[in-house]
């Protein structure tokens, strides 16, 4: 790496992590400043979908918010790239961050599932170190993989079948998109700003099998729709917040007056509890008992018509969004 691009990557990471500091948001923080580095402009209604992303999916300790507010950024950058090789680059984004940092989920860095089950915890331990170390090396990866899409050497080792995303494009189905416009029928929410930044959640990101994509455009729906504000926060506004974590633990989620996204953080709780509860997990991999990034998964995706199972959770997505709104 010359020494030019070396510094914006340094340049890059600071930024990142001192807005994350600010924010307490690893979602809002990505999205923030990951656009601006890769040539997107800075978009508040973008910025205000994502908070729901932070903690691993507002506390559920699943993937991290900044690989989804990563996959947001490269969906606003990208919105015309090839659709299987745009998921690759998804896809990429989540194996580099993984092989590098051992995992991309909140929970597995906290020690547990549900980070809201012990805040306490996880400030004494010092894990949110992790953190930090996360949205560093998440943010020189999209900044490598945007370079390398521009200067037309992006190469994926693991490979996206174009079987599926046909299957997809012919039944006018995609994981995220199909919740986005859904909820365009039936509520006010000003979905179409996120509809092509939500193009990476499908079959997982870009069909890797994690968080089903349907969940992750029920966040973004809500995110948009709660509309919450974190331009203004500031270090005193975290540390707060850490004191009371420490007096109150998980009950500093609750917390409206001390903790801005209080209530859209339960709202999206409740959709991912909701999938969970009803299909038996959030990832797709999960949930269909395949992988759609393999020859022999997508035989079977096909030969069990699984794409109605799909339909079936945008729908359940969809209505708990719809409900409250």
């Amino acid at each position: 790496m010359d020494k030019a691009r070396y510094t914006k990557h340094q340049e890059v990471e600071k930024r990142v992590v001192t807005d994350f500091i600010k924010a307490l948001s690893c979602s809002y923080s990505t999205t923030k400043n990951l656009g601006r580095a890769i040539g997107v402009d800075e978009d508040d209604l973008l910025l205000r979908s994502v908070v729901g992303f932070s903690s691993g999916l507002s506390t559920m300790g699943d993937t991290c918010g900044a690989v989804n507010g990563g996959v947001v950024v490269l969906g606003k950058r990208f919105p015309d790239l090839p659709s299987v090789q745009f998921y690759h680059l998804c896809s990429e984004f989540y194996r580099r961050l993984e092989d590098r940092m051992d995992t991309p989920d909140c929970g597995k860095v906290h020690g547990g599932k549900h980070l809201a089950n012990n805040f306490r915890r996880a400030i004494l331990t010092g894990k949110n170190r992790k953190c930090t170390d996360i949205l560093k090396e998440g943010s020189g990866i999209l900044v490598e993989l945007t370079q390398e899409i521009e200067s037309n050497r992006f190469v994926s080792e693991h490979a996206v079948t174009e079987s599926i995303v046909k299957l997809f494009e012919e039944n006018s189905f995609h994981c995220g998109q199909s919740v986005i416009s859904e909820v365009s029928k039936r509520s006010s929410i000003p979905v179409g700003h996120i509809y092509n930044p939500s193009r990476g959640f499908c079959g997982g990101i870009g069909f890797n099998g994690t968080l089903c994509g349907a969940v992750a455009a029920g966040v973004l729906c809500l995110g948009l729709k709660a509309g919450v504000d974190l331009s203004r926060s500031g270090y005193k506004d975290t540390a707060r917040i850490m004191f009371y974590g420490l007096i109150k633990s998980d009950g500093i989620f609750r917390d409206e007056k001390r903790f801005a996204p209080a209530k859209l953080y339960e709202q999206c709780r409740e959709v991912y509890r909701t999938v969970e509860g009803k299909y038996g997990g959030v990832h797709c991999k999960d949930i269909l008992s395949l992988r759609l990034d393999t020859e022999n998964g997508v035989q079977q995706y096909l030969a069990e018509r699984k794409i109605d199972h799909c339909r079936n959770i945008v729908q359940t997505v969809a209505d708990v969004v719809v409900s409250m709104s």
